[in-house]
C-alpha cells in the first residue's frame, strides 16, 4: 500500500503520519510490525534497498517512511522500477513524506 504525504504544512503531515503508524500497529496486533525511516537527503537508494530486503526474524510486516524520495530525480526513477516489482505485496506499507509540494507529474509516474 502506498501513501503520499506532501506539502508545506508539515504539522498536519506529521500528524497524519502518526495516525498511519498507529493504524498500522493496530492492524499488526497479531503480528510483529517494523517501522523503518529513511531520509533520502542523508541515505542512498542502495541503503533503502538493503533495508527493504532485510527481514527480521520476528517481523511479519513493515511500514517504510521515505522522506525526500520524490525530490531527487535519480531516486524517483529507481523507485518507479522498484514499485513495479513490489506490486501485489499487501504486507508492507510505503509512506512517501515530502516537505514541499510535489508536481502532479511525479505522482502520475508513481501510480501503478
Amino acid at each position: 500500500m502506498l501513501f503520499f504525504l506532501y506539502g508545506e504544512d508539515s504539522f498536519r503531515s506529521r500528524q497524519k503520519l502518526r495516525e498511519l503508524m498507529l493504524e498500522f500497529q493496530k492492524k499488526s496486533l497479531n503480528a510483529t510490525a517494523v517501522f523503518v525511516f529513511l531520509d533520502f537527503g542523508k541515505e542512498s537508494f542502495e541503503s533503502f534497498l538493503d533495508k527493504t530486503r532485510s527481514q527480521s526474524l520476528f517481523a511479519d510486516r513493515k511500514l517504510l517512511v521515505l522522506e525526500g524520495a520524490l525530490s531527487d530525480p535519480s531516486v524517483s526513477q529507481k523507485m518507479t522500477t522498484f514499485l513495479k516489482l513490489l506490486k501485489g505485496n499487501d504486507k508492507d506499507v510505503l509512506v512517501f513524506f515530502e516537505k514541499e509540494n510535489v508536481e502532479a507529474r511525479y505522482l502520475n509516474d508513481w501510480m501503478i
